[in-house]
């Protein structure tokens, strides 16, 4: 934008500008125009419509307005704009342009986009960039969809999907990185998102360590039940297995024939050969009692349904083994490969009570009242082990008149009645393997037998191990149960057990799934509650909170402001600058300089309303309210630190450019107006002036209102140099619709020092003029050195 300070420059552009409107704008020249750009004409309808667009745009920036001329040319632009873009489908038009579009653009662009008014010229300018065609040539448009097809092989449509793929993730990475600055700088986000992800673990964990238990609780029952039944089936079929002892034991107490056999067997010799374990029974027993055993015997044996388990009755008067049945078992073996028996032959005259490997069972069973059972033992055949295991019951025969003496204390115990058991066969029978197989389970079965000592001559416990399962060794104190069974004579422990513990295997997994999902469900959380916030704050850059809060009540905006300064600035010789550029190149350059004034409307906590072209608009004093004088300090720092920032700035594309700043203070109105794409506006002559301001400023300068004069003189805390304007050696300036104005340039500022009254006295300064109502009148008095006028502040007329 060319400097409009100087009135005559301005008269004699405003002239020739109408001049060239009036010839561009004619129904016929603008027919042959737009026929030799290659542009149809635009319906009147949506000629109207562009035509209001244009007008709320320009409401933002002057308020009410105060210029038919400036209506109706801003609406003519408008609609060339609109026929230009029509023929293209693209708003920059990217259809290729006849030479028609660069006389348009040289007779157009420059002419009305120099116009004084000030306000319209933001949108000329942009007008003209939609205008050009090569301003897209050095940008890289293939993100752009111009809606045409091309033909494209399948290696290049895979390149494409590649690198589309590589970006994408690019782009979720610098997202996910964005995320989480935002949720760790946010501390409601991180304590909402820290107390969800430990509400989640604490009740997925709890939830999951619940289930557990009850499984654990649940597989312990059922070991143990099954440990129960199983061991009720033992005693059960063990009762069977024993049944014979007491069958035995009463024929032996009831028939009188077999009492002497004590006395008989008591008093044979020792077998020589086999020193002190077995007595010589030879010629010692009757044949007809031996007979008359075995036909009691073979009856109980078959009585008792138990082939192939019940291998072997006997009768050992004395606790010396006497009488046996069968002698030589071969019917409990006849389904052996290769056929097998049993041959009992050597255990005849076997002395319990003297054999170091028995005594223990034997001396246990003589003071008992019930069965004792040892074993399980091998049954070796020469070389080959007949029964692999074979428990030994025995159950004492008391009666009367009999007597054997164990250290010192006499028992009337007549022998042992005893029964030899095939405990191979009996579990095979009782299908215990299968049963615990069926529910994964481990086991070991035992009973504690009692052993002699012979270089001691003292018992010692030993543990003998009845039954097991393959892999039994796994089993401990936390994976297994252990159930004493109620057998003969109580001594067996059935433990029984799972190798991986009774907790089930998943709860490990659990847990991590749990972690796991617990903080896909936090990041999630988070992630909304970062998209929430980001949204948030996206909408408070682009309004006030409290006209946020507002809308979401559906309630309407409107805030009146009794005094607020307002900033205004635009690119000195913008037009121009963009001619030169391509558009992509004058965004870049407009984006990289309104960021840093971003930076400083942060910095100097003020409202930037918007930007509009190459104009930037700020607001102090509301929508966050302070006084007149705070909010006009702001702004007035703002501005000297945005000329400071621009005489720094170096654009990539542009190089080095220019600003003119213009501060106006008074009332407004603010409001959002639309309800689609909304916008916070501000209304009122203080917009219009503030607009003035700038457009009548010149380049580099700050150009501040005199009500914004006054209140910068009371200012809180910095002290500003001023210079009032002069044009043509007269105070002021020619603005239009207005008059003349008396304005001021703000050259620079200081922080204010405060002094007391002593330290003013001993400073020797003379004593300050104070009007009736406080306020310090000096500071409304000025002597221009270059005239010698003296002006008052407080009406800002010559004195």
């Amino acid at each position: 934008m060319s400097n409009i300070g100087d009135d005559s420059s301005s008269s004699e552009s405003q002239q020739q500008q109408e001049s060239i409107q009036d010839s561009i704008f004619h129904p016929k020249n603008k027919v042959e125009l737009m026929s030799s750009a290659g542009i149809e004409e635009a319906n009147p309808e949506e000629a109207d419509d562009n035509d209001n667009e244009t007008a709320i745009a320009v409401s933002l920036m002057t308020g009410n307005g105060d210029n038919n001329s400036e209506a109706d040319f801003r609406s003519s632009s408008r609609s060339i704009s609109s026929y230009a873009s029509k023929g293209s489908g693209s708003i920059f038009g990217r259809i290729r342009a006849s030479s028609s579009h660069a006389e348009l653009d040289d007779q157009l662009g420059d002419s009305y986009s120099d116009s004084s008014g000030g306000s319209y010229k933001r949108y000329s300018v942009w007008t003209k960039l939609a205008f050009q065609r090569d301003g897209w040539d050095d940008f890289d448009t293939s993100t752009i969809n111009d809606g045409e097809y091309e033909d494209i092989n399948l290696c290049t449509w895979l390149g494409e999907v590649v690198v589309g793929c590589f970006n994408a993730t690019g782009r979720g990475c610098m997202w996910l990185k964005q995320s989480f600055v935002t949720a760790v700088t946010n501390k409601i986000i991180l304590l909402s998102t820290l107390a969800l992800l430990a509400c989640l673990i604490a009740g997925g964990v709890l939830i999951v360590k619940t289930y557990a238990d009850n499984e654990e609780e649940n597989n312990r029952d059922e070991a143990h039940d099954l440990a129960i039944e199983i061991g009720l089936w033992f005693s059960t079929e063990l009762d069977k297995a024993i049944l014979p002892l007491f069958t035995m034991a009463q024929f032996v107490q009831q028939l009188s024939e077999f009492h002497p056999l004590s006395d008989i067997v008591g008093g044979a010799p020792w077998d020589p050969a086999r020193n002190t374990s077995h007595r010589d029974l030879t010629g010692l027993i009757d044949p007809e009692l031996e007979a008359k055993f075995n036909e009691i015997a073979a009856g109980i044996k078959r009585d008792a349904k138990m082939d192939g388990i019940l291998v072997s009755v006997q009768l050992a008067p004395e606790a010396v083994v006497t009488l046996i049945h069968p002698l030589i078992n071969y019917e409990d073996f006849e389904d052996f490969d290769p056929p097998v028996y049993l041959n009992n032959t050597g255990a005849v005259g076997h002395d319990l009570l003297n054999d170091p490997n028995r005594v223990a069972i034997a001396r246990a069973t003589v003071p008992s009242a019930d069965v004792v059972i040892a074993g399980p033992l091998t049954l070796i055949q020469g070389d080959f082990p007949v029964v692999k295991e074979t428990l030994i019951a025995r159950l004492p025969i008391n009666m009367e008149g009999q007597e054997i003496i164990l250290d010192g204390v006499s028992y009337p115990c007549w022998g042992f009645a005893v029964v030899l058991i095939n405990w191979e066969v009996f579990k095979e029978r009782s299908s215990l393997y299968d049963r615990f197989d069926r529910v994964g389970m481990e086991f070991l079965l035992t009973r504690t037998d009692q052993k002699l000592n012979t270089t001691t001559n003292e018992y010692y416990d030993t543990v003998v191990t009845i039954a097991e399962s393959g892999n039994h060794e796994v089993l401990h104190n936390d994976n297994s149960v252990v159930v004493p069974l109620n057998t003969t004579n109580n001594e067996w422990i059935l433990t029984a057990g799972l190798e991986d513990g009774f907790r089930p295997t998943y709860e490990n997994w659990a847990y991590a799934i749990v972690t796991c999902g617990s903080f896909a469900v936090a990041l999630l959380f988070a992630l909304i509650l970062v998209s929430k916030k980001e949204h948030e704050l996206l909408l408070f850059k682009m309004m006030p909170r409290k006209a946020i809060a507002k809308l979401r009540r559906n309630e309407t905006v409107i805030e009146r402001y009794e005094m607020v300064t307002i900033f205004f600035s635009d690119i000195v010789g913008f037009t121009t600058l963009a001619g030169k550029l391509a558009p992509i190149e004058v965004m870049s350059m407009l984006n990289q300089l309104y960021t840093e004034f971003d930076k400083l409307v942060e910095k100097h906590d003020v409202y930037k309303v918007e930007t509009i072209g190459d104009a930037y608009m700020v607001l102090g004093g509301a929508p966050k309210k302070c006084s007149g004088p705070a909010g006009a300090e702001k702004i007035a720092k703002f501005a000297l630190d945005a000329i400071r920032c621009v005489q720094q700035f170096r654009s990539d594309t542009a190089g080095q450019i220019f600003i003119r700043a213009g501060l106006a203070s008074g009332p407004v109105v603010a409001g959002v107006v639309g309800t689609a794409m909304p916008r916070y506006c501000l209304f009122g002559d203080t917009v219009n002036l503030a607009s003035r301001m700038e457009s009548t400023s010149r380049k580099m300068q700050i150009q501040c209102s005199s009500i914004t004069h006054h209140l910068l003189r009371d200012a809180p805390n910095y002290d500003f140099e001023f210079e009032a304007r002069r044009e043509g050696g007269e105070l002021g300036v020619e603005v239009k619709g207005k008059g003349r104005q008396y304005t001021y340039w703000i050259r620079g500022m200081k922080e204010r020092q405060a002094i007391t009254d002593r330290e003013l006295v001993c400073s020797g300064a003379p004593p300050s003029l104070t009007s009736a109502d406080g306020n310090d009148k000096n500071d409304e008095i000025e002597i221009d050195s270059s005239t010698g006028l003296t002006f008052n502040r407080s009406n800002l007329s010559p004195g």
